[in-house]
């Protein structure tokens, strides 16, 4: 008998996503990815400082979100395989895979609209972001099967201080991202465009100790 809510996602999918979401967040509804059918499957992920979305190229039965919580997702880190997500009512969900199923509750808290969050089109002004933020896309990257010879594996277009940047991934076309800039004082974020003065000081070109 098919559930009338199903989709299937690949596992490792689901688990590359998974970083870029929050964890301990007291906005709950975060602390997980967000498989998103319409009826065209596409998974979400952000801790309100990166988003990620993910189009899996796989159809659903019918048009529903459902959140699956990192609980979940981690009982499938070691699966290879597709990942069958399924409901009666839209609120008990079970996920399975290589003969293995976990269930959990939806609540039916609203997920934000990750598509608001990203500008359509980046206006290049300048930006500085946080280190630690571009490194967990670069384990996307390395996830959906890029290279560790990448040079630009991920690629930033900023549009300021207070707007968020667009992520790209060469050679994942089927992903589009967001990452939220740094917004310290001006006085702390200025980019340095010369060099110190302690760099043109005059320096030994040879040490004769004889």
């Amino acid at each position: 008998m098919t559930a009338k809510f199903q989709a299937q996602v690949s596992a490792a999918h689901l688990c590359a996503m998974a970083p870029l979401a929050s964890t301990q967040d007291i906005r709950y509804y975060l602390n997980g990815v967000l498989v998103e059918a319409s009826p065209e499957v596409v998974l979400v992920a952000t801790d309100g400082n990166a988003l990620g979305m993910l189009d899996t190229g796989q159809m659903a039965s019918g048009l529903f979100k459902v959140l699956v919580p990192h609980p979940v997702i981690k009982e499938f880190v070691k699966s290879k395989g597709v990942l069958t997500l399924t409901s009666e009512d839209g609120k008990a969900w079970a996920a399975s895979a290589d003969g293995k199923a976990i269930t959990w509750t939806c609540d039916g808290a609203q997920y934000p609209d990750a598509r608001r969050a990203l500008p359509r089109k980046a206006t290049g002004e300048l930006a500085q972001f946080d280190v630690r933020l571009i490194g967990r896309f670069y384990q996307l990257h390395l996830a959906l099967g890029g290279s560790k010879k990448e040079l630009a594996a991920v690629l930033i277009a900023p549009s300021g201080h207070h707007a968020t940047a667009l992520v790209h991934l060469p050679g994942f076309p089927e992903f589009a991202g967001g990452i939220a800039p740094l917004r310290a004082p001006p006085a702390v974020v200025k980019v340095r465009d010369s060099l110190p003065d302690w760099v043109h000081r005059t320096h030994i070109e040879t040490c004769d100790l004889a």
